[in-house]
Parts: structure tokens; sequence; C-alpha cells
């Protein structure tokens, strides 16, 4: 009788596991399905071979006895992932809060400082572990803080160090508090949002349809003050590339505390685009003066409605209200986010692409103002002969200080009289 095969998409490589997917937020609340549907696909690795022996074989109680004689958080969660069987036993005896993602993200760039080359997410245990993981199979990416398979890097970024290496196409999209999108998953969710059947929970916004089951919702609360961070992802009507549509409600502050109040989340990780924070907007919609016309596109009339130039984000909606009774303010507004399709950054030979798409996509990113894409203006021989397509050989270009002509969280778009 032939030995029968465990299925591969069953097991979970060791050095392939995300440290986001290991523990749930204990401060957020969140829809399922979005999440389901932002999950980077595993690779299909061959079935368990050698499964009686070594570490396989060893008794789970001794096991765990091993584990337990373990101090280092570090040494403790490689010693989990030494197996296969040994993850499903060991994980609800680590502490993998400790290795989050936006505990250890906070702006990489600012005006004081320009950009910071001693980032504290060097010194985070998620850090500390991808380094620890990594081989000559997988690199650890300075930009999307996790790690790669060596055919996701140019030739010339294998080499450098893991505080200054970046894969193809680097930087996080920021969600909320506790959700970051890198490049795959944004192509994951706008394939699935194409190829998922209309339901009958959609609801038209203009001339747009929105999947209710699709909306993401978290909240924050501290000292009486709730910060609520609403996402819809959808696709544009006309060429169906992805888009989100963002809603940022803040109340439970007395008038004039809002920044007090909101430096007590850490406001810094909290960003609708990599250009502007959530405190940056509300205090611009509430003071007076003219826009600056170098980072915003908008008329100065109108304050309902501007466009960071930055990255194309379409701020509309601000609105305040004031309780009747306790005198606490509430502020609300809409953040339309428009990602786009860069699938054409997977489309050419290793080590090319299009250079104004990827600079595209880092306009998006936390890497804005951090990277800039360098390219040899010569096409290969794959793209060339084809109309409309551009091809070069790119590399990075690391910012030493913040470029004055792109805003940063804590630059203000309104010129205070």
């Amino acid at each position: 009788m032939p030995r029968r095969r465990s299925n591969p998409r069953k097991h979970t490589h060791a050095r392939a596991q995300n440290p986001d997917t290991m523990s749930k937020p204990t401060e957020a609340s969140s829809s399922i399905p979005l999440l389901d549907m932002i999950q980077e696909s595993s690779c299909n690795f061959p079935p368990r071979r050698n499964a009686n022996r070594g570490f396989a074989q060893l008794p789970h109680d001794i096991a765990l006895c091993i584990l337990d004689e373990l101090r280092d958080p570090i040494d403790r969660v490689c010693f989990a992932l030494m197996t296969k069987s040994l993850w499903p036993l060991m994980r609800a005896k680590l502490r993998l809060e400790q290795f989050s993602l936006p505990a250890v993200l906070p702006p990489r760039v600012t005006v004081q400082r320009g950009v910071i080359q001693n980032w504290p997410v060097f010194t985070s245990l998620r850090w500390k572990l991808l380094e620890r993981l990594e081989d000559n199979h997988w690199k650890c990416c300075a930009g999307c803080v996790r790690l790669h398979p060596r055919r996701d890097y140019f030739y010339s970024e294998l080499y450098r160090p893991p505080k200054d290496r970046f894969c193809k196409t680097p930087g996080l999209i920021q969600l909320c508090a506790h959700i970051y999108l890198t490049y795959k998953k944004c192509a994951s969710l706008q394939k699935a949002l194409a190829d998922a059947p209309a339901e009958s929970n959609t609801k038209a916004v203009g001339d747009v349809a929105m999947n209710e089951a699709l909306r993401h919702e978290c909240h924050l609360v501290t000292d009486g003050v709730k910060l609520t961070f609403s996402v819809q992802p959808f696709l544009s009507p006309r060429f169906r590339q992805l888009m989100l549509h963002n809603t940022y409600n803040v109340k439970g502050f007395q008038s004039g505390k809002l920044k007090e109040c909101l430096q007590k989340f850490g406001n810094g990780i909290f960003l609708p685009c990599p250009h502007r924070g959530i405190l940056t907007h509300c205090l611009d919609m509430t003071c007076e003066g003219p826009w600056d016309s170098t980072m915003v596109d908008g008329d100065s009339k109108d304050t309902s409605k501007a466009m960071c130039m930055g990255c194309d984000t379409l701020y509309f909606k601000f609105q305040t209200f004031t309780h009747s009774i306790s005198q606490k303010q509430m502020h609300e507004f809409i953040a339309q986010r428009f990602i786009g399709d860069y699938s054409a950054l997977g489309e050419c030979k290793v080590g090319r692409g299009n250079p104004d798409v990827l600079q595209a996509w880092l306009n998006k990113t936390n890497l804005a103002n951090v990277l800039k894409v360098d390219s040899i203006h010569d096409r290969c021989h794959k793209c060339r002969g084809k109309e409309g397509r551009y091809c070069a050989k790119l590399s990075f270009i690391r910012f030493t200080c913040p470029s004055w002509k792109v805003s940063l969280p804590d630059t203000r778009w309104k010129q205070i009289q």
C-alpha cells in the first residue's frame, strides 16, 4: 500500500513565518473577511521528509521543558520554529505580541533629524528575530520589516547590510493602527476584489460599489478619548484599480486639547497618508491661514477638500461637532487613497522595471521621502519594441535629509499668519 503523503498546504515553513500573523492585537477589534483577503500567499513547500528524525521525534513534554529553560524571547521562538510539529504545540506559550509590527514602526523621517539612521525598529525584538532567521535564501528588508526570498531583491541590494537593504518593492501602506499592507498584499487584495462575485450587501457610494463585508474598523481608547479607524477597499469604476476609502474619527477631547490627547496615542503611527498625520490635518482644518500650494492641491477658499501632492490622497468632508452638555468635541474626516495597479513591476527581467512606476509606489508608502529610484536608460529585449513600455535597470538612492519639496507627517499645509 503506497504511503500517504501529507498536504504541503497544511504546513508552514519555519522561515516563511510572518510575525504579524502570530498574534492578534488586544487593543483593536477588526472584521475577519478583509484580513483573510490580505494574507500573502505562501510558497508550496514539498511534503515533510525525515519526519521521524531529529527534533521531530522529540517527546512533547521534553520539548516543553527545554522551552521553559530558555529565557531569551528570540531563542524561544527559534526553538519553536525548528520543526513544523513543534510550532502548533509551543506558540501558545510564546509572547508573540512582542514581535508585532506596529509597536516598532514610528515615522522614519522628521524635520529636525532628517532620515533617522538609527531607526528604533532595528533595536526591536522583531528585527532581531528577522536577522536570526536570515540565511542565504531569505533576506531581511528594512522597508517591509520582513523576510523575502533572494529573488525579491535587486542584485546590488543583496550585499548591503540588513539595516540598509530594500527589496524590489519596499514599503508599507498603513490601513489602521495595526494593519500594514506590503506590495504583495495590495496585489492580492486587488485580485481578490476583481475576482469576487457581486454580493447582496454591496452598496453604491456615488458611482462606486462597495462591499460592506470588507469594511474594516478598529478603535483605540485612552483617558476618555476615542480614536476610530474605518477602511473600505474598492476598485475604481473605470480602470478597476485599488483604492481605499478611509474614515477617521477622534472624539472626547476638550477644545484646545487635541494635540495633548492625540500624543498619548503616539500620533506618529496614525498617518492617513505618508505625508500627513491626523493631528496635523485637524489642526490645519481648524486654524485660519492660506494653503501652501507646494504641498497641497486645493482651493484656499474651500477648506473642506484638498489633495496631497505627494501621493494624490484626497481629503474631504472634515466636520467638527461639540457636545451640548460636556462641551467635548469630535473631529471627523475622510481620506480617499488611490493605490493603483503596479503589476507591471514584476513583468520585466530581474533587476529591471519602470522607474516611474516604482517611484509612484514608494511615494505612497512609509518610505516616501526616504528612497529615490535611480535608473540606467537601457531598454531590455523583453520590452523593446512594445508601444508605451519603458524598462530600465533600477537601483535605490538613499536620502540623507528630507526634501523640502515633499511634506512630512508633522508639516503644516496652512501658513499660519
